[in-house]
């Protein structure tokens, strides 16, 4: 089936839905967006005031505050004055501290930038390693990528964002060719059917300019237009029941053989195979008759009379005549 994200196909796992591969963004987006959900829904404790008076439920209760803010690093939630002092430590002071109930994009793709490892769920996942192209944490470098180059991830961001923008890019440039050629077809298909428009009102202009005398001859050709329609629509279902009538028959053949292969006793595989390579044979010749090449597609157009000529050269009919250059019907009208 199709990538719902990039549409290229791919075999589903034995496991179904849970053996495929998560979008691990988009699963993290929705686990930040959720907890702001729950957030604005429920009033929270501050967790520095709840971690202070741990042990005495009552006091816990009459002296935690109610939270304000989350430190976007720590993932606590703080009250005012816990906020205050959780800025002025030195190994916090440069934390992003974010309103609770107020959050905004920016503060969202804040929360973004952080994962845990899926081994070491407290570990943060901080490097990148060139040679397995994957993010890991401390302890996954210490355990099985110390030889590997590693980097930050924060160092090769920039690159890495920079070389997803520049493939978004070409991908844009493909869509805007895509585009243009729908644009171009659409033309094209406007300026054809403005053609058999056209020609259609010719073909009505002239019958009406000669009244009562063309009309008979109008319907003259209309009715042999509608033989010539019936007939090609009776040779496009006829070729169409021959080629379900030949597929039919390899299929059956095809299956014929399949079950003798796999099932067949050895009398029934060696007093067969003769007679199923002639036929195979038989069948292959047929096939190729039945390709060979391909026909000539007949056209129709309609040319007008010639007035002048009319006059010194009677016609049988007034208005023209159909011409059949190929198979598909199309109408030319010639002055």
């Amino acid at each position: 089936m199709p990538c719902p994200l990039c549409r290229k196909l791919f075999v589903i796992p034995k496991e179904g839905i849970n053996g495929l591969q998560r979008n691990f963004f988009m699963q993290h987006l929705i686990d930040v967006t959720n907890k702001i959900k729950v957030g604005k829904k429920l009033s929270t404790n501050c967790d520095v005031c709840k971690a202070l008076h741990e042990g005495d439920a009552k006091k816990t209760k009459e002296a935690s505050a109610q939270a304000t803010v989350r430190c976007l690093e720590c993932g606590d939630n703080f009250c005012d004055m816990c906020a205050r002092t959780h800025k002025l430590h030195k190994l916090s002071k440069t934390h992003s501290i974010m309103k609770i109930g107020g959050e905004t994009e920016e503060d969202i793709r804040k929360m973004q930038r952080t994962r845990n490892c899926a081994v070491h769920n407290q570990q943060p996942l901080s490097f990148y390693c060139a040679d397995c192209k994957k993010i890991i944490c401390v302890s996954c470098f210490v355990e099985n990528h110390a030889s590997h180059i590693c980097k930050d991830v924060t160092s090769v961001e920039k690159e890495f964002r920079k070389t997803i923008e520049m493939n978004a890019s070409k991908i844009s440039n493909c869509a805007k060719e895509i585009l243009s050629k729908r644009s171009k077809d659409e033309q094209s298909t406007t300026g054809i059917l403005l053609n058999l428009v056209d020609t259609e009102k010719q073909i009505r202009k002239i019958n009406v300019d000669l009244k009562e005398m063309i009309d008979s001859h109008t319907n003259s050709l209309l009715l042999e237009l509608s033989q010539i329609k019936q007939k090609h629509v009776k040779e496009i279902s006829a070729e169409k029941e021959e080629i379900e009538r030949i597929y039919t028959i390899l299929k059956s053949f095809e299956i014929y053989c399949t079950e003798l292969s796999s099932k067949g006793s050895p009398c029934d595989v060696c007093s067969c195979v003769d007679e199923l390579v002639k036929r195979t044979n038989e069948l292959e010749k047929d096939h190729e008759a039945f390709l060979g090449p391909p026909s000539k597609k007949p056209e129709v157009s309609f040319k007008a009379t010639d007035w002048k000529q009319l006059i010194s050269t009677p016609q049988d009919n007034t208005i023209g005549q159909i011409i059949i250059h190929g198979r598909f019907l199309s109408l030319w009208f010639l002055m």
